[in-house]
């Protein structure tokens, strides 16, 4: 639940590291999907990336997280649309 909170921050760089550290706990609870589903849409790029690479490493495949995912393949930085990518490849490989 703090990782969770810490998402919300508004220092960019408490944001970026909850969000990775949520993805490497491994915890694919509906509240840490969420929560990272949510961050999907921040503000900072660096964020954004993170939390798309820490729904990859929690293994949910649920139609939320893969039509979030989906939508960040648009994003407007590379980082975050290759972050997108990589997680959508882990969640339904070819």
């Amino acid at each position: 639940d703090a990782l969770i909170q810490r998402l919300g921050d508004e220092n960019e760089d408490v944001r970026q590291m909850a969000a990775q550290s949520l993805g490497q706990l491994g915890s694919a609870s509906a509240s840490v999907v969420d929560a990272l589903i949510q961050r999907l849409g921040d503000e900072n790029e660096d964020v954004r990336e993170a939390a798309a690479q820490s729904l990859g490493q929690l293994g949910s495949a649920s139609a939320s997280v893969v039509d979030a995912l989906i939508q960040c393949l648009g994003d407007e930085n590379e980082d975050g649309r290759r972050a997108a990518a990589q997680s959508l490849r882990k969640l339904a490989p070819l």
